[in-house]
C-alpha cells in the first residue's frame, strides 16, 4: 500500500489550508467594510402587514429606534435612542414637538379593559422621560411624564398633568389636568399651575426646534443609509386627520 511521510501529508494539504484562510480573511474584510457606514444596518422603520409608519420631515428618529405598524410622528417630534413605538394592534400618534427619551415602549391592544379602543394618542408638547412605559393610553397635551413611569392602559394624563418619576398610573385612571402625581400606585401630590406647563411646553418647542436641527447636520442623510428622513413634501398637515372617536383617548391627537 501508498506509504506517505507526515511532510508529504503537510505539503499536500498546505496549498488548500492557505486558500481557505485567505477566503476567510476575504469575508471578515468585506463585512467590516459592509459595516463600516456611520450607521449600523438597523431598521428604524418596519413594516406591519398593511401598516406602514410614517413620520415628518423635521420629527428626529434616532437611528436605533424602532418604529412597527401604523405609527405617526409629528412635525417637530424627537424619538430618542432605543426607544421602541409598536403600532401592532392599533395606531400609535405622537404629537408635534413631543418629545420621547431613551428606552421607552410604546404598545396598543385591540381594546381596553373599559371598552374603548386600545390606541396610544400623545398630545403636542408632552415631555416623556427616559424608560417609560406606555400601553394603549393617551397623554393630552403640555403634560409630563417623568423618568421610568408606568401609564396602564386606558388611562388618560389630561393636558398640563404631570406624573412623577417611577410612578405607577393603574388602568383605566385619569390624571386631572394641571396636577402633579406619584408613588405605587399613584396619589395627588400637588397642583400645577397652567402657567407652569405653558412655559414649560414653550421651553420644550424652543428646545426641540434647535436640537433637532443640530442632530440633522450631525446624522446627514446620505448614501445607502437606512436612517432617512421622509422624502416626500406635502403642502399643510404631513398626515390626514382621521376621526376623533368618542372617549378621552381619542382627543384631538391626530396630527391634524
Amino acid at each position: 500500500f501508498f506509504f506517505c511521510s507526515r511532510t508529504c501529508i503537510t505539503a499536500m494539504f498546505r496549498p488548500a489550508g492557505a486558500s481557505l484562510l485567505s477566503t476567510i480573511r476575504r469575508g471578515f474584510a468585506s463585512q467590516s467594510k459592509a459595516l463600516s457606514p456611520a450607521f449600523a444596518r438597523h431598521r428604524p422603520e418596519v413594516n406591519l402587514a398593511f401598516r406602514k409608519p410614517e413620520h415628518a420631515n423635521d420629527a428626529f428618529i434616532a437611528p436605533n429606534a424602532s418604529l412597527i405598524g401604523d405609527v405617526k410622528v409629528c412635525d417637530g417630534a424627537h424619538v430618542a435612542t432605543g426607544s421602541v413605538i409598536k403600532g401592532d394592534f392599533n395606531g400609535v400618534v405622537v404629537g408635534p414637538f413631543t418629545r420621547v427619551g431613551s428606552r421607552c415602549v410604546m404598545s396598543t391592544v385591540l381594546r381596553t379593559s373599559n371598552g374603548f379602543e386600545g390606541v396610544v394618542r400623545i398630545g403636542q408638547t408632552v415631555r416623556i422621560g427616559n424608560n417609560v412605559q406606555l400601553r394603549a393610553c393617551a397623554i393630552h397635551n403640555d403634560a409630563v411624564i417623568g423618568d421610568g413611569a408606568i401609564i396602564g392602559e386606558g388611562s388618560v394624563v389630561q393636558a398640563g398633568a404631570e406624573v412623577l418619576a417611577g410612578s405607577v398610573v393603574p388602568p383605566n385612571r385619569i390624571i386631572p389636568a394641571n396636577q402633579v402625581w406619584g408613588g405605587v400606585p399613584v396619589q395627588f401630590v400637588r397642583e400645577r399651575s397652567e402657567e407652569a406647563a405653558a412655559k414649560d411646553a414653550r421651553d420644550l418647542r424652543d428646545e426641540l426646534s434647535d436640537e433637532n436641527s443640530a442632530l440633522f447636520q450631525h446624522y446627514p442623510i446620505e448614501g445607502d443609509m437606512l436612517h432617512r428622513v421622509a422624502q416626500r413634501v406635502q403642502a399643510g398637515s404631513q398626515f390626514s386627520a382621521k376621526p376623533a372617536g368618542r372617549n378621552e383617548l381619542h382627543d384631538g391627537q391626530n396630527c391634524a
